[in-house]
This record gives structure tokens, sequence and C-alpha cells, in this order.
């Protein structure tokens, strides 16, 4: 035998036992697979980074939707757990176009929703963004693709109405109320939250001003002043209702109000 036949027949020799080598590994490593298989588990495929990423499932307001109310809280719905310290004011953001809008925003990790409170109500017939950062991570630190961002419009004022109040209790001029009694104003519809407070109205006894808490139901259209004290008996109180008390499009109270009642 030739030397070039001697040494062709060493490379034939030297690529079957390669060859044997490889389908040798390719089964070692199938093997946990079908181990795997057999007890049932199910074998995941592996993750792309888009899979892995977190993102939005669904909007409130939707992107371009118009006639949004004024009172409107927005939302967004993640695809899955996120970390809460992730979503604040910060990293999710009201904008009108000009400028940032003052929000509270909350996490709620059972739904995992986040809810977006504007400070005040929005103004009417107008156009605002919102935008939640991509830096938002999820449970396991993985951080959104891309920035969301979508825009939406507020309805157009058609309430030009006034609100005006409906009743009170204590009613004007009652006798014989009683000391832990708690004041109340009634409205036609809903108002301003923000535009009820201790400023707006107001309890005195002759020149004392009472101390107390004022809280607007909104369900009830209805306004509830608290006094920290129960009030002194036999005496005579002055409740003072402001015009500048409002509804929900901003129209001032036709007209303010002010009456007295006595305590028992």
């Amino acid at each position: 035998m030739g030397k070039n036949a001697y040494g062709l027949s060493r490379l034939k020799v030297a690529a079957m036992v390669c060859i044997l080598c490889i389908a040798a590994l390719m089964v070692a490593l199938s093997q946990p697979v079908m181990a795997a298989s057999r007890k049932g588990v199910p074998v995941q495929p592996a993750s792309t980074e888009s899979s892995m990423a977190p993102m939005i499932t669904k909007i409130f307001p939707e992107d371009c939707e118009e006639s949004i109310a004024l009172d409107a809280k927005i939302m967004a719905v993640f695809n899955k757990k996120m970390r809460d310290e992730d979503i604040n004011e910060f990293t999710v953001t009201l904008n009108d176009g000009v400028s940032d809008i003052s929000t509270s925003v909350r996490y709620n990790s059972e739904l995992t929703k986040a809810v977006i409170t504007p400070l005040e109500n929005l103004q009417p017939d107008h156009g605002y963004f919102v935008t939640i950062s991509r830096t938002i991570r999820d449970a396991n630190g993985a951080a959104m693709l891309s920035d969301k961002v979508w825009k939406f419009r507020t309805i157009k004022k058609s309430d030009t109405n006034p609100p005006v109040i409906i009743d009170v209790s204590p009613t004007v001029s009652a006798p014989n109320v009683p000391c832990d009694t708690k004041i109340e104003v009634m409205f036609n519809k809903k108002m301003y939250d923000a535009s009820i407070n201790e400023n707006t109205i107001t309890v005195k006894c002759g020149r004392e001003k009472i101390i107390g808490a004022i809280r607007y139901y909104e369900q009830a259209n209805k306004a509830v002043f608290s006094p920290i004290n129960p009030l002194k008996a036999d005496a005579l109180f002055e409740v003072v209702i402001s015009q500048e008390i409002c509804d929900a499009s901003r129209n001032k109270l036709a007209q303010g109000q002010t009456y007295t009642f006595k305590t028992a």
C-alpha cells in the first residue's frame, strides 16, 4: 500500500471517529428532554426578548378617544405584575401639550393596573397626552421595550347652568338642634370637589369660627361639615355657604346662602 493510500485510510478512520463522537454527544444532550417528556413535564421553548418584556395590554381612555369626562381617571393594564415602586408620578405622566398635569398615581398589584387621577378636573374640549416610561420593570426586573404614549380629548363644555343648593341640614332657623349635629348641604348636580373646603363652607358662633372637617360625597351631591368638638348648648350658629363653590363644569353657584340654627 502506498503512502498516499495509507494516509487517506487514516483520514477516513479519524472522520468516522468524529462522527461517532458527535452522535454520542447529541444522544446524551437529548436524554434530559426525553426523560422530562416521559414524566409529563412540559419542555418550555426558549423565550425571546419581546416575549419576556412587560407590556401594556389595555388603556383608558383609548388612544385618540374623544368626549372624555372632565373628572375621568386614566388607567393602564399590564400583562404581568410590575414593581410597585417603579410606577409613580415621575414614570407615569399626564401632559396638556404645554406642561405636566398634577396627578396621583397608584398601582394595583392584584389587577396589574395603574390608575392616574388628576388632582383637579381636566379642562373641557382639551387634548391630553399620557406617557408611561419604558423604565418601569416587572417583578423579575425586565423593563418595557419602549415608552407607551397615547392621547385623548375631553368633552366639550355643554353645561353652562349654575348649580343650586336644594337643601340644608339643620334647616334654616331650626331650634333645639342636637349639639353633636353635622351640617349638610345638598346640591342639584355633581360638584367640583376641590371647591368645597373650609373657606367656602364656614360655621360660626358669634365671632368664633367652628373648627371641623369638610367632606364632599359625590354619589349624593352632598357636602358634610363635621365639627371637631360638640357644639355649645343653647347657642345660635351661623352657616355661610360661598358662591365660589362650583360644579364639575366650573360653573359657580347661582347664589351663596347664609342661615342660622340654634342648639338645644
